[in-house]
């Protein structure tokens, strides 16, 4: 049977493969988008998620628009995504317009309208409209499936020494998700860059025609001139591997672990603490990836991509 999921997202290149992938997947039924500012501004991610429904074939599926700024400090945005978010590669226009209501009523609704421990949240944006649906209403932590959140990194960041985008972008919101008592699964760098594309990948995705691979291909050849994964060939494809995870759970190896948020800093804002030795006697409040199969990730990225081929 297929998982229920809502995906809050902040598209972004990643977020775009991310969302390909669940819609092309039998093990998949996503119930809703929820955009949230991050790796561009709230107008630039929800236009985008707006046109990559449309080119997806998700015209069914509702975009929820949400929260624009963090629960405590300044936008900030993710540089390797381009002046759109999207690497400047131009989507087909849409007529499509996000619903009326925002992304946290819309969570807070969908969840409580399905059965308990029915829906699924993958969060592969900052997690402002998470933290802010929590607050809305805390059941959402017993009613959630799990929460599948692409974000943090104990050994290193990405846009810091020590953070990674995701929970930098608010660390208070990641901060209160890992507090809140639901069923997490986070997946930080310490697996996400083990997803780098190889040069013999991006020639098999190359040589594909759909409109979508076309786009992932130019994705990829923009991701690559700024974001290439130390000692790989090419990028790593963060977000998409939260989706993975649902379609596959296989492919990634996990373990528990007590994870908490760095909020205070001057240098470590937005580091993801992990507990390894048991120093602060706190129990396991997450599934922490460790190993990612990347031959299999890859795997169901072309085999979605090939959904659109035919």
């Amino acid at each position: 049977m297929a998982e229920k999921i809502i995906i809050d997202c902040d598209p972004g290149i990643d977020d775009a493969i991310a969302l390909l992938m669940a819609q092309a997947s039998p093990q998949c039924e996503v119930i809703g988008i929820t955009t949230v500012s991050g790796n561009q501004t709230i107008e630039k991610v929800t236009g985008n998620a707006l046109q990559l429904a449309e080119l997806l074939g998700m015209s069914g599926i509702p975009v929820a628009q949400g929260a624009a700024e963090p629960l405590v400090r300044n936008a900030v945005q993710a540089d390797p995504h381009g002046e759109t978010g999207l690497g400047g590669f131009v989507l087909p226009e849409t007529e499509r317009r996000p619903i009326e209501c925002g992304a946290v009523e819309f969570i807070v609704s969908s969840v409580q309208e399905h059965p308990a421990q029915s829906v699924t949240l993958v969060a592969i944006g900052p997690l402002t409209n998470v933290a802010l649906a929590l607050r809305a209403d805390p059941s959402l932590a017993q009613r959630l499936k799990r929460i599948v959140i692409m974000g943090g990194g104990h050994h290193a960041g990405n846009i810091t020494p020590s953070a990674e985008f995701n929970f930098y972008a608010d660390a208070e919101a990641a901060a209160e998700v890992l507090e809140s008592g639901a069923a997490i699964v986070m997946l930080g760098l310490d697996l996400t860059w083990q997803s780098a594309v190889s040069d013999r990948v991006r020639a098999e995705i190359a040589a594909l025609t759909s409109p979508v691979a076309r786009a992932v291909d130019g994705w990829l050849s923009f991701y690559a001139q700024g974001e290439v994964t130390p000692g790989e060939e090419g990028p790593s494809i963060h977000d998409a591997c939260a989706i993975a995870y649902v379609i596959n759970a296989s492919i990634v190896q996990t373990r528990p672990a007590a994870v908490l948020v760095e909020t205070q800093g001057q240098w470590t804002y937005g580091e993801s603490v992990v507990d390894e030795h048991g120093r602060l006697d706190r129990e396991p409040n997450a599934e922490l990836g460790t190993r990612l199969d990347r031959d299999a990730f890859w795997r169901l990225v072309t085999e979605s991509l090939m959904a659109y081929e035919r």
